[in-house]
């Protein structure tokens, strides 16, 4: 039987598919390393986001560590397909480098002025990261602050 390519495999990932062809693209596209790990960064339309995290958590941080970024993106909005779950995969990170990434990422949203993104990051985030994960320590405070602004709402 001649293998599916991946973009059919990243199509069979749509959660109107049946559920034993999701099952299957989930474990393929997870056990496969032939194919750019960004074809998954929140591909197609929604309807396949959710299967792709799971793709990308079963990957774990070793073959994802590339596109972290990128992930982060997926937590501009806590309400779409996938992003619980690209936040589990994130808090699996050692605390110190997701303090890293989330340094920059913090600095993207401000910069782009996406105050829904930065309440989100510290949702997602929460006591994940600590002062002493942060080298911005700058940073840590604009993080502190609206996580602070967050919890009191």
């Amino acid at each position: 039987m001649k293998s599916k390519e991946i973009s059919e495999l990243i199509c069979d990932l749509n959660w109107n598919s049946p559920l034993k062809v999701q099952e299957n693209a989930v474990k393929l596209l997870s056990d496969r390393n032939d194919y750019s790990i960004r074809l998954l960064l929140q591909p197609l339309d929604k309807t396949h986001w959710e299967n792709s995290a799971k793709v990308l958590y079963r990957k774990g941080y070793q073959e994802v560590k590339s596109i972290t970024l990128e992930l982060f993106s997926w937590l501009q909005d806590i309400n779409w397909p996938g992003s619980v779950i690209i936040r589990d995969l994130l808090y699996s990170y050692p605390s110190k480098i997701l303090a890293d990434y989330l340094e920059q990422v913090l600095l993207n949203a401000v910069a782009s002025d996406d105050e829904e993104w930065i309440y989100n990051l510290c949702y997602f985030i929460d006591d994940k990261v600590g002062v002493n994960d942060f080298t911005n320590k700058s940073i840590y405070k604009i993080y502190h602050m609206y996580k602070s602004e967050y919890e009191n709402l």
